[in-house]
């Protein structure tokens, strides 16, 4: 695995703050002209739609209606411990926002049979009787697991879904962060590992191969919803918008319909713990993007 050190993400950054002054400075411009907006609202019992306007002051349109390409549809839901929101381009395809409706419905569900955060939920059933049994799982579900298994390989075991009891040692699977002694976290290490994981597919079932192994889908699970989602919203001829999960998990496909953009959809990145600063913004252009970091959830 390739290592860097401060000094060069430092430089990075520096790179990349400049390349994007100027986009920066545009948006700057876009946020002024917003405190004159007007926003035509949609909602629903569970939800929330916006539609907002992007031009600037000297070239704003006397009707929303003549500039649709200017409008940002956004249907939100809580699920995961955060807000899933999916944007559209408003007034481009027929019945979007039932679509992106039933898309934070796929991610709903993909929460009811990944979280360990609910006691009846597929891995939970999995972590309390993997060691005894096989445990039956849905194709979804083996999926995830198989799809965590190769992601362990790729990083060479950087990543790892079996890491469940170290965040149980560390206090983070309970929101009660604690430094755990060293016995606790070579205990807790002992357990870790995809090599516990057997998955049968002609039986739909998987078993843990140690009695302390406990799978945690905390790296994985809101990619893979938003990864089921998008391609929902796809199956249904859905072919330009962006989800987000929490802000953190990012997927994206097809185009933001904006003079301000040519192609893609963009994302700007925070300064990690002083959210009034932008560091830059990335073009995402059918790819998806994640950032992991201490700027949310830490101790001291």
């Amino acid at each position: 695995m390739p290592s860097f050190s401060t000094e060069d993400l430092i430089t990075w950054i520096d790179r990349l703050v400049d390349s994007t002054r100027e986009a920066e400075q545009e948006d700057h411009r876009v946020l002024e002209a917003e405190a004159a907006e007007q926003s035509a609202s949609e909602s629903s019992s569970d939800c929330r739609s916006k539609d907002k306007k992007t031009e600037t002051a000297d070239d704003a349109p006397t009707s929303v209606a003549s500039f649709p390409d200017r409008l940002l549809l956004s249907i939100a839901r809580p699920a995961m411990a955060c807000e899933f929101e999916v944007l559209l381009n408003q007034h481009q395809f027929s019945h979007a926002t039932d679509r992106a409706l039933e898309a934070l419905d796929v991610i709903g569900e993909q929460e009811r049979v990944l979280s360990v955060y609910k006691s009846n939920s597929e891995l939970s059933n999995l972590n309390r009787f993997g060691a005894k049994r096989a445990v039956g799982l849905s194709q979804g579900t083996l999926e995830l697991l198989a799809l965590a298994q190769s992601a362990h390989r790729w990083t060479n075991g950087a990543f790892d879904i079996t890491a469940g009891a170290l965040s149980e040692a560390w206090g983070f699977s309970r929101r009660d962060g604690k430094r755990p002694k060293q016995e606790a976290i070579d205990k807790a290490l002992s357990s870790v590992g995809s090599r516990f994981i057997r998955l049968d597919e002609e039986s739909s079932s998987a078993t843990l191969e140690h009695p302390e192994a406990r799978v945690n889908p905390g790296g994985i699970g809101k990619g893979y919803a938003l990864d089921q989602a998008a391609n929902h919203l796809w199956h249904y001829g859905i072919e330009d918008f962006m989800i987000h999960g929490g802000l953190s998990s990012v997927t994206a496909r097809g185009n933001r319909h904006s003079a301000n953009l040519d192609g893609g959809w963009k994302v700007s990145l925070k300064h990690p713990w002083r959210w009034e600063e932008h560091l830059g913004s990335i073009r995402l252009i059918d790819g998806a993007l994640g950032t992991s970091g201490s700027g949310k959830q830490f101790f001291h």
